[in-house]
């Protein structure tokens, strides 16, 4: 990364850790970047079937060691083994003493280092057994980054308040429907007025006048009046 020194570790070999190797110097397995700065290279001595975990002080991305990410112990040698006072903790031991299974300096003058050397930005590790690797991620800032609260999330599902919003809702719905329904059928049972029919209209009867009606009208004075037979009608009827 650019702008960003660190301790520099054999990541880019061949085998994976707790490969097979003859003797402890033969190793060539890939190290494990320990936080504290040192590589921890772990393999299976094939010649005393043990499995066998080294400690080294490796080289530096700037040359000059200047940096507050290169840690400066055990400098006598390009490449430096030390030896953890604690022998249980391992890697994550704060004493160290320079040099392979040497810890005459335990109880003197030990070594001390921070269980965390570098100045981390974000940091995906795995743990620093046997058989598996560590992977860091180098800062990119000169100040401790704040620790970011884990994320919790929940799978509780439906909250209570929404599930009696829900029920309210269906409740609710099934009201209307059945009040609905109940408004159809009594509408359906009421009687129906029967509708007006207007009665026909009837056909008028024509009137036929009779014929040859004559209107009564004085007798002239220049005809004779005569009695009419009884057995005569008079004109007209």
């Amino acid at each position: 990364m650019e702008g960003v020194f660190s301790m520099c570790c054999a990541t880019n070999r061949a085998s994976p850790p707790g490969a097979d190797a003859t003797g402890i110097y033969n190793s060539s397995t890939r190290d494990i970047c320990l936080s504290n700065g040192l590589c921890e290279n772990v393999f299976h001595d094939t010649t005393t079937e043990a499995v066998e975990s080294l400690y080294w002080r490796n080289s530096c991305s700037n040359e000059s060691w200047e940096d507050g990410n290169c840690l400066n112990e055990c400098m006598e040698e390009g490449a430096s083994e030390m030896t953890p006072c604690d022998k249980e903790a391992g890697g994550n031991s704060t004493t160290w003493c320079c040099g392979h299974a040497n810890t005459s300096c335990c109880e003197s003058n030990p070594i001390t280092l921070s269980p965390t050397l570098y100045r981390f930005s974000s940091t995906t590790s795995a743990s620093a057994s046997p058989f598996t690797v560590t992977v860091t991620s180098h800062p990119t800032s000169s100040q401790p980054a704040a620790q970011s609260s884990p994320v919790q999330t929940s799978s509780s599902g439906v909250s209570s308040g929404t599930k009696a919003a829900i029920a309210l809702g269906v409740v609710l719905g099934a009201v209307v429907v059945l009040s609905l329904a109940g408004f159809f059928m009594l509408w359906m049972r009421i009687p129906k007025k029967p509708e007006y029919i207007s009665p026909p209209v009837p056909l008028y009867k024509r009137h036929y006048q009779a014929k040859d009606i004559k209107h009564p009208q004085e007798l002239s004075v220049y005809r004779a009046a005569h009695e009419m037979p009884v057995d005569q009608r008079p004109r007209g009827y």
